[in-house]
């Protein structure tokens, strides 16, 4: 069962973290929330942020951008990721919302994403091309998969593609997949907390929309399992590109 922390509304991030803390459970990354609705269709009428990220910023002039999944497999590992986003909350947030990233964490993390290949990743790197071809809007579902950046939001592709069957198999027409591509061409390097959204027809996916407000986090027990598979992409596609690793 999936629960979600804290009961009642918190207006800063580190407490709430603290809140979830307190509950002894595994706070769920966007991989793992989505899995949990694919596996009981209420959840999709439950938003939440999830303990994965979106950051952006130039390197070399280029704008980046890349998706961070953290892998949190026991208490100690969420403890310190909760103290790592608690030192960039720390710093107060930037003009537009986002949450200060250390310029060397980001290029560690951005390293780390080019050296992962396989169609399902704990962090994906969007070059800007691919950033020039990944759209950001409301998407008929036999569309989002191709367009759009849904399967680094998700982690995996097979998990973008059930997550996509599932939603159709409860009468959804569309799904959103909305980002803030200007994080990518900031000089210092920003990230957002990702967030599922509930409104059943359009809205799903979202990133953090720039304010510091309500922050609920969904958890479960650390004994709860994850489950992936692996399907191809297809050709000509922002998705083919951003499998592809080309610059």
């Amino acid at each position: 069962m999936v629960n979600f922390y804290p009961e009642q509304n918190y207006f800063r991030l580190d407490y709430s973290l603290d809140a979830c803390l307190q509950s002894g459970d595994r706070i769920l990354t966007a991989p793992q929330f989505a899995q949990a609705r694919i596996e009981n269709s209420e959840l999709f009428l439950q938003w939440t942020r999830v303990l994965s990220l979106r950051l952006g910023c130039k390197v070399d002039g280029k704008p980046t951008a890349l998706y961070w999944h953290p892998k949190i497999n026991n208490p100690d590992d969420l403890r310190g990721l909760v103290s790592e986003l608690k030192s960039w909350y720390a710093q107060g947030l930037t003009d537009t919302g986002a949450l200060k990233v250390p310029r060397a964490r980001y290029l560690d993390l951005l390293a780390q994403a080019k050296s992962q290949e396989s169609n399902s990743r704990s962090l994906w790197y969007i070059s800007d091309k691919a950033l020039h071809l990944s759209q950001s809007n409301s998407f008929c579902l036999n569309l989002v998969l191709w367009t759009t950046e849904i399967v680094p939001f998700l982690g995996s592709v097979d998990l973008a593609q059930r997550y996509i069957a599932k939603s159709l198999e409860i009468g959804r027409n569309s799904i959103g997949v909305l980002q803030i591509k200007s994080d990518s061409y900031s000089e210092d390097p920003q990230g957002r907390v990702l967030i599922f959204g509930n409104n059943y027809v359009y809205i799903d996916l979202i990133t953090n929309d720039g304010y510091d407000d309500n922050w609920r986090f969904a958890g479960v027990p650390f004994s709860a399992a994850d489950t992936e598979k692996i399907s191809p992409p297809e050709e000509n596609s922002f998705l083919a590109e951003l499998l592809s690793k080309r610059e």
